[in-house]
């Protein structure tokens, strides 16, 4: 079978990524509308068709699933930190830490 390649309006394609983010996470595994078409949709195509509100929910999505999905990164459990802590290699404790002790944390957004 021959690669579909379907064309939309800009228009179109803004509104259907933008009501995807703002409705669900699953942006992440955004594909393109036409039903008969597999194509992902990339990050870059994103940031060119969305606001800057929905591009930043994105980004959050994005960290939260990475984060989520890997099991040396955990969020701080302090209240008011939302930074993730790297856990290093053959380190003995995998413990999160505590809400004093933040030399470990480690700032995705940088």
């Amino acid at each position: 079978m021959p690669l579909l390649v379907v064309i939309f309006r800009k228009k179109c394609w803004k509104g259907y990524v933008g009501t995807t983010i703002n409705d669900v996470p699953g942006c992440l595994v955004l594909r393109c509308p036409d039903p008969s078409c597999h194509a992902a949709v990339g990050h870059d195509m994103i940031n060119s068709l969305v606001s800057n509100e929905s591009k930043e929910k994105y980004s959050r999505y994005l960290l939260r699933t990475f984060v989520e999905s890997n099991h040396k990164i955990k969020w701080c459990p302090a209240l008011g930190y939302e930074n993730a802590i790297d856990f290093e290699v053959g380190s003995e404790s995998y413990n999160v830490c505590a809400e004093d002790a933040h030399s470990d944390q480690v700032d995705l957004e940088e």
